[in-house]
């Protein structure tokens, strides 16, 4: 939805959303789904690391500066 009306979209570890990548993020999810559905398990989110916490404060540095700019 942020996509659709000009937003710029970031999740928690700093991947910034975009047109190019938003269909295979979701292909991805479609598929997790189908598997858990089918009664298979499906890994968790891996723990949260420092380097999460650096990519995520890169990535919403590069979006301040590309609103600003």
């Amino acid at each position: 939805m942020v996509l659709s009306k000009g937003g710029y979209p970031i999740n928690q570890n700093g991947l910034i959303y975009s047109d190019k990548n938003i269909d295979q993020l979701l292909f991805t999810r479609h598929l997790s789904k189908k598997i858990r559905n089918s009664g298979q398990r499906t890994k968790g989110p891996k723990k949260r690391t420092k380097d999460d916490d650096i990519k995520f404060k890169e990535g919403l540095i590069y979006l301040i500066e590309k609103i600003m700019y």
